[in-house]
Parts: structure tokens; C-alpha cells; sequence
């Protein structure tokens, strides 16, 4: 009996370990997500340059992936550490929907980025003139309006009733789970795949062209006299390809951090969306189906870390924010010192003062006594 109890006692205290490393792991994902997000969206709201429409869609984005970490991931965690959900089956379904409603919204605002950029990589001089601010939102109210649209079902009937109430898990139902997942993954990612294959193609022949113009600008110059090379129209000539050399140039480096953010969502979330359908028709392990789970979050953590590596307005944006907070944050704590300080200070000066009052009304006490005492002895004499 004392082995088996010593046994039990073992194992408990190595599956509270696990349990305890399990939930902190998990709890650096969450607060990355939120940490990171919030970031990104200061960033673009504080920093004017940012304030483009691929930024606004970054920043959608970054909302998404933001309520996300503060919505849904708490309540995973939570589930996944404790093994049973305790909050009620109400709130199972509203958690399914928001987590829904997050990453389609996520992934559908990838799709409308890697639009921009085919745009702006195809047509580079004329990008600014229909990208505008007013259609940027358009597109935003469309992403979210769509998102909606994938994650309410279930709220209407379209999930089968839970046998167990300390479950709570996506629902099985075969008909929602084909739709919501080729429209939260399957038909974006498509479309982004064909899209970003469209900008390599599109970049490298511009690549050609304007090398090529530089090129026969180059044997232009050579052959001109200095006379001539030196007139205004010649110095237009030169500067047009220059300019649409730089602007294609600028496109070119935002579609590649943006190619990065895409390649990440493809690992995180494909073996998700895989496992989300193949498990309605074979058995899948509860635990490879909780990493392929997990790793789909971590999406959501990894984009507002790429944004700083990859794009230098970015990281630019991001230490100006950053020593800003930390600026104010060090005043604060001068301040602090200097009030305490100072307070401390009048407590001595009002506690030495109240003292020396003392000692004061004291003294005067004794001469008074004194005095009354004399005029005594004399009166009796």
C-alpha cells in the first residue's frame, strides 16, 4: 500500500508539473499575441507615414489577430489546462463564434493584402490613384461582413447539440465544417497562392524593363555631346525611369514581407484545416489535433513580429513608440521619487518643528511653574 500511494503521489505531481509548464507555455502565446498586436496597432494610429492602405489593412488585421489573443485565447488556455470547460455551454458557443469570426477575418484580410500588392506591384505610377482611403474601408466593412457570415451558423441551429456539458469543442457537424472551412481557408489561400505567384511574375518582368532602360539610357548618355545631355528634357528622361525604378522598388520590399507573412499563415494553419476535415471521417489523436490547434493561434502571434524584421518603417515606428513609453515611464518614476521625497521631507521638518514646540511649551510650562512657586514663598514671608 505505501508503494502504491507513494506511485500515485508521483504521478500527480508529475501531471501538475506538466499541467503547470503546459499553461505557461501557452501563456507566453497569449500574451506575445496581445502584446504584439497592440504594438502594431499604435504604430500605424500614432505614426502618420504609416497611413496607407496597405497599413490599414495591416491594422485590420492586427484588430483581428488582437481580439483574438483577448477573446478566445484565455478561454483555450483555461480549457486546455484544466481539461474541461467550466463556463457553461452559452458561453462555449459564443467562444466558437468569435474564434470563428477572428481568424476567418484574419485570414480574409491576408487575401485583400496580397490584392493591394498585385496592384501595386502591376501598377506602380497608378496605384495611389485608385487605392484610396475611402475604398480601403469599403474593402475592411467586406472582409468583417464576410467573416460574419462564416461564423453565424451555428448561433441559428447549424451544430449538433454537445453530449457533454464540461466540453466544448467545434463543431462536428459535416455540412458546416466543409463550408466554413473553404470559406475561412481554403478558398483564400487558393487565391492568395495564384495571387502571389502573379506578383513574382509581374516583379521579375519588371525587374527586365527597367534594367533594360537603364540600359539604353546608359548607351543614350554615351553617345549624346555634353551640350545636349545637359538640357531639361534629356534630365526628364532620366528621372522618369529612376522614380518608377525607386516607387517599384519600395512595392517590391513590402510584397516580400508580406510574401513571409503569407508563407507563415500557410504553416501555421494548413495542418489545422486539414486535421479540422479528415477528422469527421478517420480517427485523429486528441493530441495531434491540440498542436495542429495551437499552432493555428500562433499565427496570430507571429505576424506583428515580422512586420518589425522585414520592414524597416516598421521597426522605425515601433522604437519611437517604444522609447516614448519608456520616456514617460521614467518621468513618472521621477516624479514619484521627487513627491515621496518631498513629502518625506515636510514630515521631517513638521515632526522636527512639532518637537522643538514642544520642547518649547515645555520650558515655558517649567518658568511659569517657577515664577507661581516664588511669588508664593514671598507672599508667605
Amino acid at each position: 500500500m505505501p508503494v502504491m500511494n507513494a506511485t500515485i503521489s508521483t504521478e500527480t505531481e508529475v501531471g501538475l508539473l506538466k499541467q503547470i509548464s503546459l499553461g505557461i507555455f501557452l501563456g507566453l502565446i497569449v500574451l506575445l499575441t496581445i502584446i504584439g498586436n497592440l504594438l502594431v496597432i499604435g504604430a500605424v494610429l500614432i505614426d502618420y507615414s504609416l497611413r496607407t492602405c496597405t497599413n490599414y489593412f495591416i491594422l485590420s488585421l492586427a484588430i483581428a489577430d488582437l481580439l483574438l489573443g483577448i477573446l478566445v485565447l484565455p478561454f483555450s488556455l483555461l480549457n486546455e489546462v484544466l481539461g474541461k470547460w467550466i463556463i457553461g455551454q452559452e458561453m462555449c458557443v459564443i467562444w466558437c463564434v468569435v474564434d470563428v469570426l477572428c481568424c476567418t477575418a484574419s485570414i480574409l484580410n491576408l487575401l485583400i493584402i496580397s490584392l493591394d500588392r498585385w496592384l501595386a506591384i502591376s501598377y506602380p505610377m497608378r496605384y495611389h490613384s485608385f487605392a484610396t482611403r475611402k475604398r480601403a474601408i469599403i474593402a475592411i466593412i467586406l472582409v468583417w461582413f464576410l467573416s460574419v457570415l462564416i461564423c453565424l451558423p451555428p448561433v441559428f441551429g447549424w451544430r449538433k447539440e454537445p453530449t457533454d456539458e464540461n466540453k466544448c469543442e467545434l463543431t462536428d457537424e459535416i455540412g458546416y465544417v466543409i463550408y466554413s472551412a473553404l470559406g475561412s481557408f481554403w478558398i483564400p489561400s487558393i487565391i492568395l497562392i495564384i495571387v502571389y505567384s502573379r506578383i513574382y511574375v509581374v516583379a521579375a518582368r519588371q525587374t527586365k524593363q527597367i534594367a533594360k532602360q537603364q540600359a539604353q539610357l546608359g548607351e543614350i548618355k554615351e553617345e549624346e555631346t555634353p551640350s545636349v545631355s545637359s538640357s531639361p528634357a534629356i534630365k526628364v528622361k532620366d528621372a522618369l525611369p529612376l522614380r518608377k525604378l525607386k516607387k517599384f522598388a519600395k512595392e517590391k520590399r513590402a510584397a516580400k514581407t508580406l510574401a513571409v507573412v503569407v508563407g507563415t499563415f500557410l504553416v501555421c494553419w494548413t495542418p489545422f484545416f486539414t486535421v479540422y476535415i479528415l477528422h469527421n471521417f478517420v480517427s485523429v489523436p486528441k493530441t495531434l489535433f491540440k498542436i495542429v490547434f495551437w499552432l493555428g493561434y500562433c499565427n496570430s502571434a507571429l505576424n506583428p513580429m515580422i512586420y518589425p524584421f522585414f520592414s524597416r518603417d516598421f521597426r522605425t515606428a515601433m522604437k519611437k513608440m517604444l522609447s516614448k513609453i519608456f520616456c514617460r515611464w521614467e518621468k513618472s518614476i521621477d516624479n514619484y521619487r521627487r513627491s515621496s521625497g518631498a513629502t518625506t521631507t515636510r514630515l521631517k521638518d513638521a515632526s522636527r518643528t512639532t518637537t522643538m514646540e514642544f520642547y518649547a511649551d515645555e520650558t515655558s510650562r517649567v518658568e511659569l511653574r517657577q515664577k507661581k512657586e516664588s511669588r508664593s514663598l514671598l507672599d508667605k514671608k
